[in-house]
């Protein structure tokens, strides 16, 4: 660690700076653009200084890119059924902007098939990219595991680079400062192209990867082995180590290049020459509106910047994005909902909270505060089942805005619970089932998450929690479900201590695996294999008995299935009574 960023906190606000410093915040090209994702607190602590922030989403305009006809010449390729498709393909993202294709199934299809249409077409055009809604751009011969994989191809002049200057249009010709946030694997890889691309055309240009975590994805376990690489800093200048220190670090770095300070390495809290500090802007700045493929901005925010009050499951690595063992707490719910406030004024109403899990008492006090304060916005989040999840607390839910809530089930099976620590007593099936029962009365939808696979889960287990699944939620509007394969992720109980879940770790291919090849031990290796091989199978029932198979041909999900389940547009949706995705099921009854 090569620390040089020495200033005080209080120093951002009460130093005078050399200079302005003129930022810019770039979202990398990655999957399909329906939200926009709140850069967090620093943004706001940046807005009280007279440095200029200039937010650059890349994303939405690659996507223009790669679909428009008049720009093929990224690709090297000159053919007229590719250029008929991209024109349809950009219609098609025009479409997806007007809320009126949201009324119908049949507009909305023929919409999203268009897209997709096309991005198969690319695909069989050239050998080098896979194209696709959930990824963008997924590059057949790079190791996305090991950084230096990822930075020799970012110096190569290849398809994907072209494609992406092109979309570098819409970034300022001089600028001083490269903020990236990135999402995904694939998005690093595009984020290092732009960096290279853009150090090409800004001399000394100083860039900062702030955000490397989101969902299952993230950096922080891998810290010590990329800095004993070096290969990330061969294009980004300094990479801020842990979320926890984002928000401090990030202010603290531009007042630095305003001293004529650069700094460099892995940077940590520990860096701070004082880290006594407070969170608390004068102001709340809303995020900027980018484009979106989307009829309406939907905002991806938090309530709370800690970790998962749970935070014992023993297959999750959301928690290995945070140093901090700190939970949330209900003295947050005020000063976000001020925030929250900010943003409707500047023209949100919908929100998807992120937080990994808000408790029940969390969630009760959310509600009471936003229907005192009258701020009407619709919103979806998270939270673990528990029995405190009352029909009182789904109603309050309701009136105060809420669309949705996840739930990660996972398994109904109190054995499969149990090794995955998410056991809770008396929370058995018809508790569930109970709970479930709630949100349906009070017009709450849901969204339910399975593990499939879970090391020595025999296949008649997951047949009872598909099964319960499908009774449970069938006679419910807006739910949505995935059945996920079970995967060892970094910084987890399973990855720390394999041997006591039956597993053995296989060495990662790469110095960043955002997952970990295993084998099952013998004594549970059969029965494992066995429900591994039938996930799809199950996937495929769900589907089915649910009613989502008649949405598509074939026996997998729609791409427009996709997009409702996984995407902005489902907030879209379900914020529509009466919509085409309702619940399929109903449909299936005589």
């Amino acid at each position: 660690m090569r620390p040089s960023c020495h200033l005080a906190w209080g120093a951002i606000l009460t130093q005078r700076s050399i200079v302005d410093v003129h930022i810019v915040h770039l979202s990398a090209p990655g999957r399909f653009p329906t939200v926009i994702h709140d850069p967090g607190m620093w943004r706001h602590l940046l807005d009280t200084t007279p440095h200029k922030v200039e937010r650059c989403n890349i994303n939405p305009r690659w996507w223009e890119v790669i679909l428009d006809p008049t720009t093929n010449t990224w690709l090297g390729v000159c053919d007229e059924q590719l250029s008929a498709s991209a024109r349809e393909a950009a219609t098609a993202l025009a479409d997806l902007c007007d809320s009126r294709v949201y009324k119908e199934f049949i507009d909305y299809r023929q919409a999203v098939h268009a897209v997709v249409r096309h991005l198969e077409l690319l695909q069989q055009a050239q050998p080098e990219l896979i194209f696709n809604l959930i990824a963008g751009a997924i590059v057949y011969d790079v190791n996305y595991h090991d950084s230096r994989s990822l930075v020799e191809y970012a110096y190569r002049q290849t398809v994907l680079s072209r494609s992406i200057e092109l979309a570098l249009d819409i970034v300022p010709a001089k600028f001083d400062a490269l903020l990236v946030s990135v999402a995904s694997s694939e998005e690093l890889l595009n984020a290092l192209i732009c960096v290279r691309l853009l150090k090409e055309r800004v001399p000394g240009l100083y860039a900062c990867l702030i955000d490397h975590g989101y969902e299952n994805y993230s950096l922080h376990a891998h810290m010590a082995s990329l800095q004993r690489s070096g290969q990330l800093e061969r294009l980004f200048d300094s990479v801020i180590a842990s979320r926890d220190d984002r928000d401090v670090l990030v202010p603290l770095l531009v007042e630095e290049l305003a001293q004529g300070r650069r700094a460099s390495g892995y940077l940590t809290r520990a860096d701070l020459a004082d880290a006594d500090y407070k969170l608390s802007p004068k102001r709340y700045a809303a995020p900027e509106r980018t484009r979106l493929f989307s009829p309406e901005p939907v905002l991806w925010t938090r309530i709370s910047e800690r970790r998962c009050y749970w935070s014992k499951c023993t297959f999750c690595t959301q928690n290995a994005k945070y140093e901090s063992s700190l939970v949330p707490l209900r003295s947050e719910v005020e000063p976000a909902v001020q925030r929250l406030a900010a943003y409707v004024e500047a023209g949100y109403e919908t929100f998807i909270f992120a937080d990994e899990a808000l408790s029940p008492a969390m969630l009760r006090t959310l509600c009471e505060v936003l229907i005192e304060r009258k701020l009407r916005i619709r919103w979806a989040c998270r939270s673990k089942l528990e029995l405190a999840h009352t029909r009182e607390l789904f109603e309050l839910l309701r009136e105060a805005g809420c669309y949705e809530v996840l739930f990660g089930l996972e398994s109904i099976v109190p054995r499969i619970q149990k090794l995955m620590d998410k056991y809770t007593p008396g929370l058995d099936e018809a508790a569930v089932r109970r709970i479930l029962g709630y949100a349906r009365d009070a017009g709450v939808g849901l969204h339910m998450n399975l593990i499939g696979g879970f090391p020595g889960e025999q296949l008649e287990e997951l047949e009872t929690s598909v099964e319960f699944l499908i009774s449970a939620v069938r006679e419910i509007d807006n739910v949505t479900f995935l059945l996920n394969r079970f995967t060892v992720f970094p910084d987890t109980p399973v990855q720390r201590q394999p041997a006591a879940f039956g597993l053995r770790l296989h060495p990662p291919e790469g110095d960043m695996p955002s997952y970990y090849p295993y084998s099952f031990a013998e004594e549970i290796a059969e029965a494992s294999l066995r429900t591994h091989r039938a996930i799809e199978d199950y996937t495929a029932v769900l589907l089915n008995e649910l009613g989502w198979l008649r949405f598509g041909a074939g026996g997998g999900m729609d791409p427009t299935v996709y997009l409702y389940f996984a995407t902005g547009h489902g907030a879209i949706l379900k914020k529509q009574a009466g919509h085409f995705f309702q619940n399929p099921a109903q449909a299936l009854q005589p």
